[in-house]
Parts: C-alpha cells; structure tokens; sequence
C-alpha cells in the first residue's frame, strides 16, 4: 500500500563528521532523496554544537538523530549532554526528531511538538520479528502526531515473511517500518509499497545501518519510489545473490515497457524458504541461481521438457498450479556461442567444461545437443564423474592429467566456475594451460568483463566470449516467460556495452568454487 498522502519517500541517512561533508553527500544525491536523515551521532563535538544551522542548508524534510551506543548508534557521551544538544538543535526547524522508545522526557517531546518537529519514537531490535511487535509498536504512539518507528533485524526468509505479516496487521496505520541486516534488502526496497512511511538509504560505501543501498540505486534501478500494492513482483533466489546484475536487466526492460513490476534479490538460507516468501508476497516469477538450480526441481508442478534433461532450472513462472520450471541457460549460453563459431560443424568440434556445477550442467546439455564432444573438469572428481555419466561425456579431475586431455579436447574451453571472479580476479582455474590459438575460450564470469583465463586467450590470439554476453542472453529469455514481451532493443545494446566493458559494481567473491553465478 501506498503512503496515506500518496507518496513513497527515500530517506538518506548522512553520517559525516562534518555538517560540511554532510552537505555534500546530499548535494550528490539530491535528485534521489525525498527526506534526510542527520545521524548527528556520528558529528565531530565543534559540529554537533552547530546543529540548529542545518535545517537552513538543506531544502527538505529533515530527522534529528542523535543514537545512543546502545542502540547501534556512536553516541557515548552522557545522557544529559545528548538530551541537551538534541533540545538546543530542535530550534532550527527540524521537521522530525527520532526518540528512543525508553526514553520518557515529555517536556522535550512538547517543545519539539511547540516548534512544528513531530516526534519519531523508535526502537531497534536485532532478534528478529516476535509475536509481541504489533503491540509494542502501537505503544509507541503516545500522541497523535508521533510516527511509531521499528527497525528489525531479518536474517532469514522466515523472518521476512514474519516482517511482511507485520506490516498487513497494521495496514492503515502510519508507521516507520523497516528491517536491518543483508537479507533485508528486499523489504528495504519494498517498504513503502507495503505501508512504510519512508525507507533509509545511505551513500554508497558508507552504510549508516546494515542492509542499506544508496538512494540513486533505490529509485533508478529499483524504482522504490513508485511501488505499489499493485505492483507485480519478480525476484533473483541464491545465496550470495545480493550483488547480482539481473535486477538491472530487468527492470530496465520494465521500465522502458512502462510496466508496474520490479525485480529483486532475496538471499535465501534455502529454496523452501524462498518459495514461501514468494508465497507470502505474491512473488509472479524468479530467476533461480547458485546453490538452488537442482534443489528446486522437486517443488515444480510443471517444466519445460529440458529441465529433467538438463538436471537444473533457472526460471520460475507462476502458473494456476504451482511453479512452472524452465532453463533459460542452454539458450543463453548458446546464442553468443553460435555467433563466435558461425563458420564451424559444432558437432565436429571438441570442447572442455570447467566446473560441474548447475551453469556447467547446462553447459555440457547445449554442447552434447549439438553432437560437440565434451570433457568435463573439476576440482572434485566425483562430481565431474557424475555429470560425465549423465550427459555422456569424458570426465577427469582438475590437475596435471586433466590439463593434459584438455589439450586434445579444446576447440572450445568454457569456463563455468567462480574462480576468476571479483574480487578474485587475478586467479585463473586454468592456470596450467597454454592457448595455442585455435580455441573459443568462453568465460560465463561476468565481473570483472576480461577475467584473467580471457585475457590470456585473447593474447594467445583466440576469440573469446565474455560472461556479460550469455548473462544478457539468458535474461532475455527470462524476461520473456515473465512478461509475455520481447526485451526491448535499444536496452539490451546499451547493457551488453555496460556488462563487457566495466566491471561495474557487482561482486560475488563468496560464491562457491565449483559454480559461478549467471544471473
């Protein structure tokens, strides 16, 4: 549900040690922020004396904080030097001023009300959501104009689900509400469309609490701003997944189409309780990645007939009886492969999968489909040894042998493990290896765009096939069982130019080993 006045609000949370360096970190985000937030805790002492000036500097609504150690703030003065400075600040025209639940000081909170600041009563719990919140949250409005604060501590999708209960229990009622850690990300983005009065952003690489993202992140590719209760939701289940460039993608196609969607990451502890979040928020369709490709396939009503095949799915659509499963990753990693060897018989050609993971699985599938001889090399022998026995290839472990078979067996080389990845990116799996030239060397690792096992391909003088192409591919597909609509064109050039030629911002450094993360 939307705000009561209509409106979704970004709040940016500025934690300089200078009202100065607070200014500037506002000026930067301007054009994404509705409200700011002075964390005056974090203020050197000559500028915290100096906070009635900061109201006059900033041309939007503004939250006096001044958070005690206690409360997750860095405030360790004494109790009466803080009460002071928040009672001699309130006379520059803060429009809000956040006191904790504990603290009963009504003279305080009347000249706050006498001066036009509404009173924020807050609290902080880092336990997670219990039965007892609603009440304890109604509690909090002693007045009529108080604004009822919660941050909660979510670690995991049954705590999310348990957060998302709690905003519909008090649906019409004005409230702050908002969830702490990195698995609250998802709600952060969402707050407002489920009836937060605001939601907190910080600047990036300066995060004033645990699961904030930059507001310029919030409103261009999430779109925070205009989420409503009417807004289809898509989403990206893995874990590590909060780095992921998917929702990029996507909701760059949807905003182009004008559509009422967004996508989102949940990092999910498992599949079951991604899909009883997506249960709980009415989640339409999901990209699924590492670890969860395979473990998904027992909740399916229906697939696509290369799922079983293939042992993995990447697509979730829902559908009247249950989750429909579908592989979008066979698609995607051959469209760019088809492109690079136009001139050349698949099927007279012989190719090494590194990895043996969900991405290698659908790898080793596409490459068989096409009648292409394939040896497949891991780390772990047994797992290479399974895969080779499913799909009907060659196997050998990830040492001086199986280089030593590679080298009969590398027309093309493709590369579906994390290794390599930022912040990773001096690492090459492959190390043993020479290119001589003649080989396709094919990386499904997109961040950094060249990783370490290209640029030595591409020095040797191969053609190479970058991450950030079948990344694009696969979306593409995706995009179109969630919506029915063609990606738009003009989009997936300028991403494709994005996703090969910077490295962007996106990391997965703990990701696993034996598998990187495509979407």
């Amino acid at each position: 549900m939307n705000q009561p006045d209509g409106h979704s609000r970004i709040c940016l949370c500025l934690t300089g040690e200078t009202i100065q360096e607070d200014l500037e970190t506002y000026r930067r985000y301007a054009r994404f922020s509705d409200m700011a937030e002075i964390r005056a805790d974090f203020l050197l002492p000559e500028d915290m004396r100096r906070l009635d000036r900061v109201p006059s500097l900033l041309p939007v609504p503004l939250i006096l904080t001044i958070r005690r150690a206690s409360d997750g703030g860095v405030y360790d003065g004494a109790e009466s030097d803080r009460l002071e400075l928040i009672r001699r600040a309130l006379a520059g025209g803060f429009a809000f001023v956040d006191l904790e639940e504990d603290l009963g000081q009504p003279p305080l909170e009347r000249e706050a009300r006498s001066r036009g600041t509404r009173v924020i009563r807050s609290f902080h719990e880092s336990s997670g959501p219990d039965p007892g919140m609603e009440a304890r949250i109604r509690g909090l409005k002693r007045h009529p104009t108080d604004l009822p604060k919660a941050a909660v501590r979510v670690d995991s999708t049954a705590e999310l689900c348990s957060l998302v209960d709690l905003y519909r229990r008090l649906e019409g009622w004005e409230k702050i509400l908002v969830g702490m850690g990195p698995a609250s990300l998802s709600l952060r983005i969402l707050a407002c469309s489920l009836g937060s009065y605001l939601t907190f952003s910080s600047a990036a690489k300066q995060q004033a609490a645990e699961g904030h993202t930059d507001p310029e992140t919030l409103d261009t590719v999430y779109r925070a701003r205009a989420l409503s209760r009417s807004t289809r939701l898509f989403a990206i289940a893995g874990n590590p997944v909060l780095h992921s460039r998917s929702p990029r993608i996507h909701n760059t196609g949807f905003a182009s189409l004008g559509m009422d969607a967004v996508y989102f990451p949940v990092q999910a502890e498992s599949i079951e309780g991604f899909l009883r979040l997506a249960g709980t928020l009415g989640i339409r369709g999901a990209s699924v990645t590492l670890p969860f490709k395979q473990a998904v396939i027992p909740h399916l009503a229906s697939v696509e007939v290369d799922v079983p095949r293939i042992g993995a799915c990447n697509t979730l659509v829902r559908s009247r009886g249950g989750w429909h499963g579908a592989n979008t990753d066979v698609s995607g990693f051959m469209e760019p492969l088809a492109a690079a060897s136009a001139d050349a018989d698949l099927s007279r050609l012989r190719a090494t999968v590194i990895g043996a993971g969900g991405a290698a699985r659908s790898a080793v599938y596409a490459l068989r489909r096409t009648g292409c001889e394939v040896l497949v090399l891991n780390r772990t022998p047994a797992r290479a040894e399974e895969l080779a026995a499913e799909l009907g290839c060659r196997w050998a472990a990830l040492d001086r042998r199986g280089l030593s078979a590679m080298a009969e067996s590398s027309d093309i080389v493709v590369q579906t493990t994390s290794v390599g990845m930022s912040p990773d990116d001096r690492s090459d799996p492959v190390e043993g290896y020479a290119f001589q030239g003649h080989e396709i060397a094919y990386d499904i690792v997109y961040t950094p765009p060249m990783t370490r096992f290209l640029l030595r391909a591409k020095s040797a003088g191969c053609r190479i096939i970058q991450g950030g192409d079948m990344l694009l591919c696969q979306a593409m597909h995706q995009f179109r069982l969630f919506t029915g609509k063609e990606f738009p064109e003009a989009d997936r050039a300028r991403l494709r130019t994005e996703l090969v030629s910077s490295a962007g911002d996106a990391t997965a450094g703990d990701a696993s080993a034996d598998d990187a993360t495509i979407v």
